[in-house]
């Protein structure tokens, strides 16, 4: 809260009301429980100095309350545009893609091939972004020749079955730990025996 706080104020100096309004609640932070000092004509009160008397005194404050969740969101969002890597890449490309300013969308692209390409993580997850990323190759501009087509197309095979396969072994194996859960069993069942339960 410490830092949301510096980032209203940095970014949103004039809005006096907001800060006032974020500062009284921030007192109160994390421990919520003392509900009379949060009720809305108690804390009307103290943040304005006046009572709370007419309905669009009480919309000024859930408005300010509003507010005050949405740059929340926005800080949220912000601290996670922030952090390297793959998220980062990957918004700065859809926006890049969206906007149509190809030259910066290809940068991140190939950076993102490149880290999947390193990337030594066969988890289920890691196979769906390389097919989205193929996705994209094929029908975002594609200017290849048809012949360059079809072996992005049999790519695109190629991952979506990768994808599947890493599906059904995870939640195979989840399957055949919660059945065994189920009958009491403290085993845990061979790769065989989860992909036949998964079968079933």
């Amino acid at each position: 809260m410490k830092g949301f706080g510096s980032y209203l104020k940095g970014f949103y100096p004039r809005q006096k009301v907001l800060l006032t309004t974020f500062d009284y609640l921030h007192k109160y932070h994390p421990d919520f429980r003392l509900v009379k000092k949060l009720e809305a004509g108690y804390a009307y009160q103290k943040i304005f100095g006046q009572p709370l008397v007419s309905k669009s005194q009480r919309s000024n404050l859930f408005n300010t309350l509003g507010e005050i969740k949405k740059y929340l969101e926005d800080y949220l969002l912000w601290l996670e545009t922030q952090k390297a890597g793959y998220k980062r890449e990957k918004m700065l490309m859809d926006i890049y893609r969206e906007r149509n300013i190809q030259p910066f969308y290809q940068k991140y692209f190939e950076q993102i091939r490149s880290r999947l390409d390193e990337d030594d993580n066969q988890d289920m997850w890691n196979e769906f972004r390389k097919l989205e990323l193929q996705h994209l190759k094929y029908f975002y501009k594609n200017t290849s020749s048809y012949k360059d087509r079809i072996d992005q197309v049999l790519n695109l095979e190629e991952y979506l079955n990768a994808f599947w396969v890493n599906s059904m072994l995870k939640f195979g194996c989840e399957m055949a730990f919660l059945k065994g859960l189920v009958r009491n069993e403290k085993s845990l069942s061979m790769l065989s025996e989860a992909c036949q339960l998964q079968q079933k």
